[in-house]
């Protein structure tokens, strides 16, 4: 393989909507704990927003997560029928 031959335009990792999502969920992060700094009887609450976010994370994240093989089964079964479909097409040409 010749390595000039592949002129990439951009880096790769991280994308673009990585970054951006990274940006602002660290800029809110800092605008709430700030915002909660000067607010005395909030900050003694804190502990409470924090145990909910990570809940809320937690939950998504299985959520999340019980689909991938599911979606996997279906890619493969579905990737392996037109597979077959292809050659049995071909054949008969």
């Amino acid at each position: 393989m010749d390595p000039g031959r592949y002129k990439l335009s951009s880096y790769g990792m991280p994308s673009d909507h990585a970054q951006a999502t990274s940006f602002i969920v660290t800029y809110l992060c800092l605008f709430v704990l700030l915002r909660l700094y000067r607010n005395a009887s909030l900050l003694e609450d804190l502990w409470k927003y924090i145990l909910c976010c990570c809940l809320v994370g937690i939950g998504g994240g299985v959520a999340f997560s019980s689909t991938i093989p599911n979606v996997l089964y279906f890619e493969y079964v579905h990737i392996k029928k037109e597979s077959t479909h292809r050659q049995r097409r071909k054949g008969s040409c």
